[in-house]
C-alpha cells in the first residue's frame, strides 16, 4: 500500500465475519423503492450480490431492505458514505439509515429485531 492512501479492505476476511460483514440493513427507504434503484446507488461501492426489499409495514410510510455485497469492504464503504446522508427522493423527510445486518434468518430470531432483521438471503418471501 502506497503512503497516503487508505484501503478499507480487511487483511483477513474471517476477521470481519465473512458474509455477515458484507450484508447491510437499510432503513427509511421510500415506500415505492425499486430493487434497481438500490443496486444503482449501492453498486458504486462494489458488486451487489443480493437485494431483498422487505414487505411494507402497515402504518409506516417507509420501507427497509437488506443489501449484500460480494466483499465486506464494499459494505463498509457504502455504509460510511451513504448512511444518514443519501436520500432516494428529494422530497424525503430523512436520509436512509444503514447498519450492519445481524445474524439469524428464517427460524432463528436471535439476531432479528424491529430495526435490523435477520434475513439470510435466499428466497424472496
Amino acid at each position: 500500500m502506497a503512503f497516503g492512501t487508505w484501503d478499507a479492505r480487511p487483511t483477513n476476511q474471517a476477521d470481519v465475519g465473512g458474509d455477515i460483514a458484507a450484508k447491510l440493513y437499510v432503513a427509511s427507504l421510500p415506500y415505492d423503492i425499486e430493487e434497481e434503484e438500490i443496486r444503482k446507488v449501492f453498486g458504486v461501492y462494489g458488486v451487489v450480490a443480493e437485494v431483498h426489499i422487505n414487505r411494507p409495514t402497515e402504518g409506516r410510510p417507509d420501507r427497509s431492505a437488506f443489501v449484500r455485497f460480494e466483499e465486506a469492504y464494499s459494505a463498509s464503504s457504502a455504509m460510511l458514505v451513504l448512511s444518514e446522508m443519501h436520500k432516494f427522493r428529494p422530497e424525503s423527510m430523512e436520509a436512509i439509515k444503514i447498519m450492519p445486518a445481524r445474524g439469524g434468518g428464517k427460524g432463528d430470531r436471535k439476531g432479528a429485531s424491529s430495526c435490523g432483521g435477520g434475513w439470510s438471503g435466499g428466497d424472496n418471501v
